[in-house]
């Protein structure tokens, strides 16, 4: 059987092609090279030939290739199919490369065999049995990643991945051209590029950065190969050589590092009681001169190595990413006739221009600047505007509201509705002028419920860019209630007893929850740093809940039905939703605020009638720090929702524009207040475009003395905040302590070496520091509070993605391990699902090292022979009961290192641990 190599580029596709059309042409293309690769090498392991290096090196890239084709695709394709696809592919990438390496590995050291001194030849002989022994390992493995492959089946799968249709049709919603293949190339290519951008922004004098680099430049590559076609002739000709010479550069630097890595691996196994009972016996030469002409070969490789890595360093700068990624975004500029946007699927990420990318230079001492925000909600769109000075305080300046009811139609149609759109892109230009008129120097626009949720969320994006020349953020629901209580944390007191700020929207509902502060004494020079200032208490928990003024009266029949003949139908409706959705809160709130448009109309209601008639006009409007309680809201529902919409409309404090909505709305706020526990609320007229002033106002005034932006230290931040937990400081130092002792000396050792980067590290002390912050908010199963209180926190100079992985350490400090099941655990990525497998293991037994909590273990010395990790314990006296916590919670730790841990005492009278520097 032979195979003619599948092309680099993907033929037929057109740059005006609708979307759907060619990706079934891509995925055709793809999915069949890496299917016709899977029955030659299927052929090969019934005949015992052995799979050919070749092929195996083939499949690696068409399994990537097909990989990029899926990725590029995905607004097009069903979700969960297409993921499975992706999981199969990746399933063969890896069993692919483990034999590619050993093939890689093995023509190294067969070729040097020839013309080796004498000397050298067991050594080498010995290398190379112990890489056939690894390849026959990585042969097995292959093999059973082929059979489930399936490969009859993944060559027919491009007809079941590609929807059957996007949006409302063809066409597109609202009559829009359809979605083209040239509309998915610029989204998906940009993303790309921006990822290769920031990773060749960091010093490459770290192989992980380098690592990092070569991973978001083979990503761009493969997008590339799929979507060039589409593009400018010039991204082929001469964009695409530059990065693939340089991808082939850091190729050879992956190989050296590899095989300096796995000689590593092979020296280690040589020591006693680490050799593999399945190997030939050694040479007959000693021991000794065996390891050294292996440590000759692995200076001569890590020199290599070196000097590979040396030259990237020196060229680097004649590359530029930044450079390259600016000319590939200008080619991928709008083509004549392509208008559309890509649809983006359901669950697929919310559009989001990072705010972290966007250009802002800090206020200098003395300077001021103005700033605004528009939020574009399901009902309304707000723009606020304010004056910032350089420490961070603001004056509003201006406000403007209006109706635009973007979310109108959104539950039936699962669409924008074009006219509401158009709408929508001229208020949002119009506030934009305004905006201008103002000299504003930093704008946001976020969209919220109706535009994170729309298919045609893209095309929306696209006409406010339009219309307006400005970009949409689509922020997620937790990001909405996180500036919502920000901006209530500013004007109530949200941190000496338990709170919960609620915010009711057209479309979606969200709670914060938050726990008190600890009190802490004024930290120190060390600990000031350029994190958000802490307004309010602790996150404990934040629930979004799709459910909001205009969704429930259109999903209800409109506002007489929902009013009327199904007011009791939809009361129900809330409460099982509740129910499910936010049960009961882990905290009873003792100050509730309440904000959106629903609680500012209910509270006028209630002020109107206060005054009676006689007092038309005297009531100025301001509703800050208004108490309504729940009686009123009750008697306010009762009596709106038995008046038709007419007179509805004439009741005084409620607006023609919410009249149709407000008994809806009301009745979230009464369920709200039920689930909460609480019989009154304070109004606030401030919400996410206060958040995002608060936001804008933090990062212009993020500048040292002298100036310049201050870097964020992560360990700073993750102290400041576990004070703010009243986290018990002795017991979390000394656990950190013995985290990062057993850490540091589990990466000495070579087969080790690689399982953990220094950034890593920085996520072990960590969670070290917070693992037990949830005693803020009960004993009884802290360490699902320690997970929320962490997951919501503000961690300046950790990542969202680290702070994820920092919360699910502090999760399985303690019973239950990780596992699939819970949700938290299953929305890391796989590496970081092992990452968290691992660092917890290490954890947990430090953890368990100070169960006394009285810091009697001093020092623990990590040895390892074959698959045994000996923990030498150092105490004055015997720690017995510390060792048993050790022992009791160390089967994650031989779970995921593969390390069998034994526990022995080791009588000391000084210590060693309280010689090193203080980890927290």
């Amino acid at each position: 059987m032979t195979i003619r190599p599948a092309g680099k580029w993907i033929k037929g596709i057109r740059a005006d092609m609708p979307a759907r059309r060619a990706a079934r042409r891509a995925l055709r293309s793809r999915l069949r090279a890496v299917a016709r690769l899977i029955l030659m090498l299927l052929e090969q392991h019934r005949d015992d030939s052995g799979a050919d290096p070749q092929f195996v090196h083939r499949l690696r890239v068409s399994t990537r290739r097909a990989t990029a084709a899926i990725d590029a695709f995905s607004p097009v394709l069903r979700a969960g199919r297409a993921r499975k696809a992706v999981a199969t592919l990746r399933a063969l990438r890896r069993a692919a490369a483990d034999a590619r390496d050993c093939d890689v590995h093995r023509a190294l050291f067969s070729g040097t065999l020839p013309g080796a001194p004498e000397g050298d030849r067991p050594a080498l002989l010995h290398v190379l049995e112990r890489i056939d022994h690894d390849r026959a390992r990585a042969a097995r493995q292959l093999g059973k990643a082929l059979r489930r492959a399936k490969p009859r089946r993944l060559r027919g799968a491009h007809a079941r991945l590609v929807r059957r249709r996007c949006d409302a049709g063809p066409t597109g919603a609202g009559g829009a051209a359809p979605v083209t293949a040239l509309d998915l190339a610029r989204s998906s290519l940009a993303a790309r590029a921006e990822d290769f951008r920031r990773a060749g922004e960091q010093p490459l004098a770290e192989i992980e950065n380098v690592h990092a680099l070569r991973l978001a430049g083979k990503s761009l590559r493969y997008g590339l190969e799929t979507l060039a076609v589409c593009l400018d002739a010039r991204v082929r000709d001469e964009l695409f050589p530059r990065l693939a010479d340089l991808l082939d550069r850091l190729g050879q630097l992956n190989d050296a590092h590899q095989v300096v890595h796995r000689l590593d691996r092979y020296r280690a196994e040589l020591s006693p009681g680490a050799r593999d009972p399945g190997l030939a016996p050694a040479p007959d030469e000693s021991a000794e001169a065996l390891l050294r002409a292996i440590d000759s070969f692995t200076g001569r490789l890590r020199a290599r190595r070196d000097r590979l890595h040396a030259e990237l360093q020196a060229g680097w700068p004649e590359f530029n990413s930044g450079e390259f990624v600016q000319a590939l975004n200008t080619l991928l500029g709008p083509a004549p006739g392509a208008t559309g946007a890509a649809p983006r699927a359901v669950d697929q990420p919310a559009h989001r221009v990072p705010q972290e990318a966007m250009p802002v230079t800090p206020l200098m001492p003395g300077t001021r600047a103005r700033i605004g925000a528009i939020d574009v909600g399901s009902n309304s769109i707000r723009l606020i505007i304010a004056e910032v000075s350089a420490d961070g305080s603001y004056r509003v300046m201006d406000d403007e509201r209006e109706v635009a009811r973007l979310g109108s139609r959104l539950h039936s149609r699962g669409t924008l509705d074009p006219r509401a759109m158009q709408h929508a892109a001229l208020t949002i230009a119009r506030m934009k002028g305004i905006a201008d008129g103002y000299g504003v120097r930093l704008l946001r626009v976020v969209g919220t419920s109706a535009v994170r949720e729309a298919r045609n969320t893209p095309e929306f994006i696209q006409l406010v860019r339009r219309a307006a020349g400005v970009e949409l953020e689509v922020i997620s629901a937790e990001q909405e209630a996180m500036l919502s209580y920000r901006s209530a944390a500013r004007a109530f007191d949200l941190a000496s007893a338990p709170g919960a700020v609620v915010d009711i929207g057209g479309g979606s509902t969200q709670i914060v929850v938050s726990a008190p502060a600890a009190p802490v004494q004024r930290p120190g020079a060390a600990d000031t740093g350029p994190a958000l200032p802490e307004l309010g208490g602790v996150v404990e928990r934040v629930y979004t809940i799709a459910l909001g003024a205009v969704r429930l009266t259109e999903r209800f029949g409109g506002p007489d039905n929902a009013a009327g003949s199904r007011f009791r139908e939809m009361r129900r409706f809330i409460k099982r939703r509740f129910r499910r959705e936010a049960g009961a809160p882990p905290l009873a709130p003792q100050l509730v605020v309440a904000t959106g448009g629903t609680f500012t109309t209910l509270a006028s209601i209630c002020a109107q009638a206060e005054l009676g008639p006689a007092a038309d006009g005297l009531f100025a409007g301001t509703l800050q720090g208004r108490e309504v309680k729940l009686a009123q809201l009750k008697h306010a529902l009762d009596r709106l929702r038995k008046m038709p919409l007419r007179r509805r409309a004439e009741v005084r404090g409620l607006g023609a524009d919410r009249a149709d909505i407000i008994v809806a709305g009301l009745a979230l706020a009464e369920r709200v207040m039920k689930t909460l526990g609480v019989s009154s609320v304070r109004i606030h007229e401030g919400g996410i475009r206060d958040g995002l002033l608060l936001e804008m106002a933090h990062r212009l005034r993020q500048t040292d003395p002298a100036g310049a932006p201050r870097p964020s230290d992560p360990m700073r931040s993750v102290r400041r905040f576990a004070r703010a937990c009243g986290y018990e400081q002795a017991h979390s130092r000394h656990v950190a302590r013995l985290a990062l002792r057993i850490f540091d000396q589990l990466g000495v050792y070579p087969a080790l070496a690689q399982t953990f980067s220094a950034r890593d590290r920085v996520l072990l002390e960590s969670a070290a520091i917070l693992h037990d912050i949830g005693y803020l908010i009960n004993y009884s199963g802290h360490h699902k509070h320690s997970y929320h209180l962490i997951i919501h926190a503000d961690l300046p100079g950790l990542t969202s993605r680290e702070v994820e992985v920092v919360a699910n350490l502090a999760r399985y400090h303690r019973l239950a391990e990780p596992t699939r099941t819970h949700p938290g655990f299953a929305r890391l990525g796989r590496d970081d699902r092992r990452l968290v497998k691992r660092l917890s293991g290490i954890l947990r037994v430090a953890d368990g090292l100070d169960r006394t909590h009285t810091q009697g273990v001093r020092d623990v010395r990590v040895e390892i022979a074959g698959r045994s990790a000996r923990f030498m314990i150092a105490a004055a006296g015997e720690p017995t009961v510390d060792i048993w916590g050790a022992e009791r919670k160390s089967g994650l730790f031989e779970a995921a290192l593969g390390l069998r841990p034994r526990f022995e005492f080791e009588p000391v009278r000084t210590t060693s641990v309280e010689a090193d520097a203080p980890v927290a």
